[in-house]
């Protein structure tokens, strides 16, 4: 089995994906926009039997390939 590719929302933090998920009441909501991609992280890392601190390599990694060239998500 090969290494799980992290989802784009999951790997690259865009206001766009995130922040329209914050409930209207939220005091920092841009803050808790970046919980909220964190706690999808932590759950994609549980499907995937992933630990925190191997998830946190495997984005390293990725996040790194992905900057490489151009992304049609992120423009």
């Amino acid at each position: 089995m090969g290494t799980p590719a992290i989802p784009h929302e999951l790997l690259v933090y865009r206001d766009e994906d995130w922040l329209p998920k914050v409930q209207p009441s939220a005091m920092f909501p841009q803050l808790r926009a970046r919980e909220l991609q964190r706690q999808a992280q932590d759950a994609w890392g549980s499907q995937h039997r992933i630990w925190r601190a191997e998830f946190e390599q495997l984005q390293r990694e990725q996040r790194a390939e992905h900057d490489s060239k151009p992304c049609p998500i992120c423009g």
